[in-house]
């Protein structure tokens, strides 16, 4: 996105020092911080601990999967075919679920 258009802004020194506090806080730049305030009203700080909980717990259930799948085809199951197409949507869940974690860096204001 091109930003071409320049606006000078006036603040007190308490409200210069609050935005400051805030975007260091969430480490990015006080003009990322007041533009991203105006344009969305809100700001959401994903820290990277919570978002690996989310990971490890979503490939938890893939590794799961992939047991139950690897036992059923040594017993022979005559439901190995079900497991393998939960396997595929799982799959295709999964490569969605890693665009949409990878928006949730640490930090990163959404």
């Amino acid at each position: 996105m091109s930003r071409n258009i320049v606006r000078h802004l006036r603040f007190s020194k308490s409200e210069y020092e609050a935005i400051c506090s805030k975007a260091e806080y969430l480490k990015i730049p006080e003009g990322r911080f007041i533009r991203k305030i105006a344009v969305q009203e809100n700001l959401k700080r994903y820290d990277l601990y919570e978002s690996r909980k989310i990971t490890r717990a979503f490939y938890y259930c893939g590794d799961s999967l992939e047991q139950i799948r690897k036992i059923a085809e040594t017993e022979k199951s005559e439901h190995l075919p079900e497991i393998e197409n939960l396997q595929e949507r799982f799959l295709n869940i999964s490569k969605t679920f890693e665009k949409e974690i990878k928006k949730l860096r640490p930090n990163v204001l959404i």
